[in-house]
């Protein structure tokens, strides 16, 4: 039963990550959020990219974009 609702919660995970993701940081999935850039670490945990990697990342996303 559980291994069922967790399966569920990936399945949502992936949806919302597939939806909202913007690019990427270090192979990880990016999102905005709480008015800054986050990427969501192996465990599944959002942290912000650090200040300093942001305005390089920033340049790279607009390179890859177009």
């Amino acid at each position: 039963m559980m291994s069922e609702r967790k399966r569920k919660g990936e399945e949502r995970k992936e949806k919302f990550l597939d939806k909202n993701t913007i690019g990427y940081y270090r192979n990880k999935p990016v999102i905005r959020a709480f008015g800054r850039y986050m990427y969501i670490d192996d465990k599944g945990r959002s942290k912000p990219i650090p200040p300093s990697e942001l305005k390089k990342w920033k340049e790279k996303q607009k390179e890859e974009s177009g």
